[in-house]
Order: C-alpha cells, then structure tokens, then sequence
C-alpha cells in the first residue's frame, strides 16, 4: 500500500486555540468543520498540508504533539506579509496594558534590549514585576506592536533577565 500524506491530529482543551495558531497566525484555512459535534473538530490545510485539530479535554491533557513546520525560504514568506503590512497604530489604544508599557519606556520598573530574530530588530520591554512583555519591531520610521502577553512561567522571566544582561554587556563592552 502507498501513502502519500500523514494527516496529523491535534488535541485542544479549547478548540478555539488551535484556530488561533493554525488559522489566525499560521494562515492555514478551514476545508471541513463541525464544531457542534459532541467532539468539534475541523480540518485545516494550506499548500498541499492538511491537518485534525479536535476540541478533547482528556486527550489534550494526554498528548502533546510536536509540530515541526519547514520552508525552504523562511525570508520569502516574511517579506511578502511584511512589506505588504500596513501599521495599526490605533492597536496601542485598543491594548490598554502595551500603551502604557511603551507611554513609559524609560521608566525605571522596565528591562530593555534590542534582539535580532528572523532579520528583524526587535526591542523587547519586560516588566519584571508584572511578569508582562512588549515585543515591538523596528520599521524604517517607526515601531510596530510584534507581540505583547503575561508570561505564566517563572523559568521563562529569568531566560528573559539573562538576554538583558547579555545585551546590556555587549552594549557597554
């Protein structure tokens, strides 16, 4: 017998979750959907690839899958969406908690580092206290909202202490 695709199956607590990553940020759409279903579940595909995502508390809890996307030109895809980006600069009013953070950049409370990812200049504003990251990306003339969350895991806030450490010594080196 010849296969020719593996179809993965994702479980989610809360289906809405795997949309948001696989629909919203990873642009794949829906081919099938049945989301009232005692098990709701959708069919997702983009460029040939297909994948389950399911809503199942009991096996989201059991399984953790690990999903490796590659491309061949990882620059490709994120200059087509890049360039064609148009800033919101409205989003800061409507993302009460990022306003204030960036209103207040020089404040004392707040760590502050540039990182290069993916070809992009990032500055990153941590509020150690709060636990809270504003992820901003350089633009030709101004910055531009990357990202911004809570971050649950106290490993994770001092991974982010040691990057400002690092840059804050290459930066008086």
């Amino acid at each position: 017998m010849n296969f020719s695709k593996l179809v993965p199956s994702v479980f989610y607590i809360d289906i809405s979750d795997g949309l948001k990553l696989f629909v919203d940020c990873l642009q794949f759409s829906m081919e099938h959907q049945d989301l009232v279903a005692s098990q709701p579940y959708c069919v997702l595909k983009k460029n040939g690839i297909r994948i389950m995502v399911f809503q199942d508390e009991q096996l989201a809890k059991e399984h953790y899958p690990e999903l490796r996307l590659e491309t061949d030109n990882i620059e490709e895809g994120e200059g087509e969406i890049e360039n064609e980006r148009e800033p919101d600069f409205r989003r800061m009013e409507r993302i009460r908690f990022p306003k204030f953070v960036i209103d207040n950049y020089p404040n004392n409370n707040f760590l502050i580092w540039e990182k290069l990812i993916g070809g992009d200049q990032r500055v990153h504003i941590l509020n150690e206290e709060k636990h809270y990251l504003v992820v901003l990306t350089r633009r030709n003339d101004y910055l531009m909202l990357c990202t911004a969350f809570y971050i649950e895991q106290e490993h994770t806030v001092r991974k982010k202490i040691k990057e400002y450490e690092a840059y804050k010594k290459t930066k008086t080196a």
